[in-house]
């Protein structure tokens, strides 16, 4: 018999679009909340006296799947997700200790899909299966507070839900895992550290998720809007700058150079030695700034703009710096 317990999500990519892949990647789940989504074709048509529509005049119309995973990013396994998030992540030598850097940037998403399988156990103790296939990263949000780890929720579409019959898999996970949490965390605006209590950057990959086809069903969802990357930082009101720049009476001025660098736990206590993750924003444009007051307290900011591009796809890059070996 199963319990809560034994719950899991697994992943992996998928050669062709919606054809399922044994999940082979697992990770630590917060929480879940995929679903099939269930409609029926109904006739409009009618018999003689009839005023209620016939039992036998609707079909099952099963329309995909969508919904959100929560997870903590940990120093292994995360470059797996950067690739769905941005298009691209390029992998760097690896160091004498086993680092390498795994550089993910804006690039064309068409292609990349996933397999996932969610374990889930119901109040019998029985475990299900289910599998959901052709998934994509609508949009996703990274977000760290004081006193929390650093969090990453990938909100995704699928083209179909299944429930796997069979022998269940065993979830196996990166040995030697370690949190990034808000310890480890470093933010610069053009280069001089701001202090923050809560940061939280979201992208939204302007999908076109409705693409259905006669005899076929969901068809990969593509890009047909620019992507939105938004940023928002809360703290302590300690200075004019962010304020200035959404103030100011020139394009150029609205401008920074956003860097938020997460350190994570040393390799074997050696305090050069460490993974990070390092969110570079070189074009963020200020739009809100206004610091609120409270009689008695010290006044607090909220900070918040968008990425913008300037050449090439810079608007945002993320390096993860893992001893992990496998994008």
């Amino acid at each position: 018999m199963a319990s809560v317990f034994d719950s899991y999500v697994g992943a992996v990519d998928e050669v062709t679009y919606s054809t399922a892949v044994p999940v082979t990647r697992f990770f630590e789940l917060s929480k879940e909340s995929i679903s099939g989504k269930y409609e029926r074709v109904e006739s409009a048509a009618m018999q003689t006296g009839q005023r209620v529509m016939r039992a036998d005049r609707f079909a099952p119309n099963p329309k995909g799947a969508d919904g959100t995973l929560e997870l903590e990013v940990l120093d292994k396994g995360f470059a797996f997700w950067l690739k769905h998030m941005l298009g691209n992540v390029a992998k760097g030598t690896a160091d004498p200790d086993g680092f390498s850097v795994f550089t993910g940037t804006i690039a064309d998403l068409a292609g990349k899909s996933t397999t996932v399988e969610v374990g889930r156990v119901d109040a019998s103790g029985a475990l299900s299966q289910f599998v959901y296939t052709g998934g994509k990263v609508s949009s996703w949000e990274i977000s760290n507070q004081v006193d929390g780890v650093l969090n990453l929720n990938v909100d995704m579409v699928f083209a179909k839900e299944t429930v796997r019959v069979g022998t269940p898999v065993t979830p196996t996970y990166p040995s030697a895992s370690h949190l990034f949490t808000y310890l480890g965390g470093t933010f610069t605006l053009d280069g001089t550290t701001v202090a923050v209590s809560d940061v939280t950057i979201k992208g939204d990959n302007g999908l076109k998720d409705d693409r259905w086809a006669i005899g076929v069903g969901r068809r990969e969802p593509r890009e047909e809007k620019s992507r939105d990357i938004e940023f928002e930082l809360k703290g302590d009101f300690d200075s004019m700058t962010a304020y200035n720049k959404v103030v100011a009476a020139t394009a150029t001025g609205n401008m920074g150079n956003l860097v938020l660098t997460w350190a994570g736990v040393p390799l074997d206590g050696q305090p050069t030695k460490f993974p990070t993750i390092t969110v570079t924003i070189p074009n963020a444009r200020f739009d809100e700034a206004t610091p609120q007051a409270e009689a008695g307290k010290l006044p607090d900011i909220t900070i918040s703009g968008k990425a913008l591009n300037l050449t090439g796809n810079d608007a945002i890059t993320i390096a993860y710096k893992s001893q992990d070996t496998a994008i």
